[in-house]
Parts: structure tokens; sequence; C-alpha cells
């Protein structure tokens, strides 16, 4: 959303619309009060539906890097990848991939 539009959001206090927000950036998706929470479960139906450990992965890389230096963050997805890449769920995905069907990921 930027430094300009984060620091008049902190210094005003000023409502932000839904419209604004989006455009800002603040948010990802604008719905219909009325549909907010069927969306917001088909959303997290997906996240829930990729391998675990690759999903969390993701997570802990974009709260970390935007405290890093850019080659730190670089690097340090790099390292989660080589742990995601070696793991029982990436060989069934690419299994999955090669037979044309859906991985099986078992939460342990």
């Amino acid at each position: 959303m930027g430094a300009s539009n984060a620091a008049l959001m902190a210094l005003t206090g000023d409502l932000v619309s839904a419209k604004k927000g989006l455009a800002w950036g603040l948010v990802s998706k604008v719905v219909p009060q009325g549909e907010l929470m069927a969306r917001a479960r088909a959303i997290a139906a997906v996240i829930v539906s990729r391998a675990p450990i690759a999903a969390g992965s993701a997570k802990a890389n974009l709260k970390a890097a935007v405290s890093m230096p850019l080659e730190k963050a670089i690097e340090y997805e790099r390292q989660l990848q080589t742990i995601c890449f070696a793991t029982e769920y990436a060989a069934d995905g690419r299994a999955a991939f090669k037979e044309k069907r859906s991985p099986v990921f078992r939460r342990r």
C-alpha cells in the first residue's frame, strides 16, 4: 500500500473504504458482505488442499521477507524450498502430476 498511504492511515485515523483499500493493496479481495464467509472458506479450502509444509513455508517466508534485505530473503526462500522439495509431499505431488491425479497430503 506504500509508505505514504500507511502514514496517511496511521496519522489521520481516517477510515478507508473497501474500494480504496483494494486500490492501495491493503486487501486482496472485496466481496459483498453476504458472500464474505463463503469466499473466505473457499480460499481456506484451497490453502488446506496444498501440501502443509509448502503452505507453512510460504507463510514463514512472507513474514520474514519484509524484515530482510533482498539477498537474505532470497537465500531464506532457497533454504525453505530445499526443505520442501525433500519431503514426501513433494514426491507425491510430482507423482500425482505425472499420473494426472490429485496429490494426497497426509496431515501429520
